[in-house]
């Protein structure tokens, strides 16, 4: 679901204004947007929410968010419902009486016939950026909801806990880590090598050189080609004295372990 394409349908909704607009949700294209579908009206915690986004309405706002609501009543009883218990809100409120949204979004609840409490973070190409959603009797985090866009906005890795303000990690950081992972499984390779067991039959040698490194190859396969990169640049087999060593004496000559090790990646 994260990177799917918003489905692009046309639904009805209750306008701030007090009006009914047929909107389309491919005209978001290019705004940032949080959709969040509730329940029904004339509840009890769908109330909770929806006064909790309408009061980071303005913060949404400024981070150029389109705010939207979306439950399986009518626009009708989305008005009736602002008009006489809910009190006016800023955003629309989609009426989602044929379930079509809820059911492309993925979020309708069969038993129930209505939408479970799931939100949605549309980023400005029109792609889910984030999904959470919770059981009918949980409420949400509006806070939360405007923390993960301005997250998204921010253009970088964010930490756990993240805000504005706060800095964003550096990629360095990660590439140095997968780098000590492949020197790592580079040492241990080579290591296996120089430490085979020495035998002056160079046939029965290579056997064994090629039992172990096979050996470890099984189990850290994933992690390898990197080490295998590495290996064959002679400068490193020079430097651990293996370039020069007879395979025969249970070393890794230059081009015999070459064919050795390409052989794992054909």
């Amino acid at each position: 679901m994260i990177g799917n394409p918003t489905p692009d349908l046309e639904v009805e909704a209750f306008m701030p204004d007090g009006r009914f607009k047929r909107l389309r949700l491919g005209s978001l294209l290019g705004r940032w947007a949080v959709l969040f579908f509730y329940p029904q009206d004339f509840t009890f915690v769908c109330p909770t929410e929806i006064r909790g986004y309408e009061a980071f309405a303005p913060r949404f706002r400024e981070a150029d968010a389109v705010l939207l609501g979306a439950s399986v009543d009518s626009v009708h009883v989305h008005r009736a419902w602002v008009e006489h218990g809910l009190g006016k809100v800023s955003f629309p409120l989609i009426g989602d009486v044929t379930r079509r949204l809820a059911q492309a979004f993925g979020v309708l609840l069969e038993d129930e016939g209505v939408a479970a409490r799931a939100t949605f973070i549309l980023d400005s190409q029109g792609r889910v950026a984030s999904v959470t959603a919770n059981a009918l009797e949980v409420g949400r985090s509006a806070a939360e909801t405007l923390r993960l866009v301005q997250a998204f906005q921010a253009g970088g890795l964010t930490a756990c806990e993240w805000h504005p303000g706060d800095g964003l990690l550096e990629a360095w950081r990660t590439v140095m880590t997968h780098k000590a992972r492949h020197l790592v499984v580079t040492l241990a390779l080579i290591a296996l090598v120089a430490t085979a067991p020495l035998t002056a039959n160079a046939a029965q040698g290579h056997y064994l050189q090629r039992n172990l490194i096979t050996n470890f190859r099984d189990k850290y396969r994933t992690r390898l080609e990197p080490g295998y990169r590495t290996l064959r640049n002679k400068r490193v087999l020079n430097a651990w004295g293996l370039a020069s060593r007879p395979a025969g004496a249970g070393g890794l000559h230059q081009r015999g372990g070459s064919k050795l090790f390409a052989s794992w990646y054909k």
